[in-house]
């Protein structure tokens, strides 16, 4: 009877929690000539050029995508992208993935740098806080990081709509917590990995 419950144990511990799989792409750099930008003085710190992720999550034989980079239009503006080599739908079409395979998207919020590709996923899931979409797709003007003419697709999107924090394989592998400030909406992706252990992706929780 032992042995039967091990295996059950075994079995059940495997279903409650799959492996995650996480996979970090270049989505261009970006200059910062100025770092007032960012409440600093000259001085204050010696990074002057911003490394942009975006972020593939697979849970099983679901795929998530957090943030996706800067938009390619932006290369060689003042201020702006230095280098963009390789898309993202690029950098995923070399892993045999088509923007239709991929079931959630969430982004740590919708300022221009973190959803440069968000129309291509306009088939996935999109899960964004409440007070995000308001400040986005509502009055996207307020705020001129928005640039509502990148998401324009995915505002018809199914959505869910979160209030606070939400688990989002319901196994607590993948979880966004609420992190307003930067944004009014702005979320963090919280990971657990079996090798590295766990993980935050802060989005822009932190400058610098």
């Amino acid at each position: 009877m032992k042995f039967y419950l091990t295996l059950f144990f075994l079995f059940f511990s495997s279903l409650s929690q799959a492996e995650l799989q996480l996979y970090i792409f270049d989505c261009g750099r970006i200059s910062i000539p100025d770092v007032s930008v960012f409440g600093l003085n000259e001085g204050e710190t010696e990074v002057k050029e911003l490394f942009v992720p975006c972020y593939l999550i697979k849970h099983d034989d679901h795929l998530m995508i957090w943030d996706a980079g800067l938009p390619l239009s932006s290369v060689g503006e003042v201020g702006g992208t230095t280098r963009y080599e390789i898309s993202l739908i690029d950098q995923l079409a070399s892993m045999d993935i088509e923007p239709t395979d991929i079931d959630f998207v969430a982004y740590s919020h919708m300022h221009y740098d973190h959803v440069g590709a968000a129309s291509t996923f306009k088939e996935s899931t999109l899960l964004i806080q409440a007070d995000e979409a308001e400040a986005a797709f509502e009055a996207p003007e307020e705020i001129a990081a928005y640039r509502p003419e990148l998401y324009a697709d995915i505002i018809n999107s199914t959505r869910i709509t979160l209030n606070g924090d939400h688990d989002v394989f319901g196994d607590g592998a993948a979880r966004i917590f609420s992190a307003p400030g930067h944004t009014p909406g702005h979320q963090v992706l919280y990971l657990e990995l079996s090798e590295f252990g766990p993980l935050v992706l802060s989005g822009d929780l932190y400058h610098l």
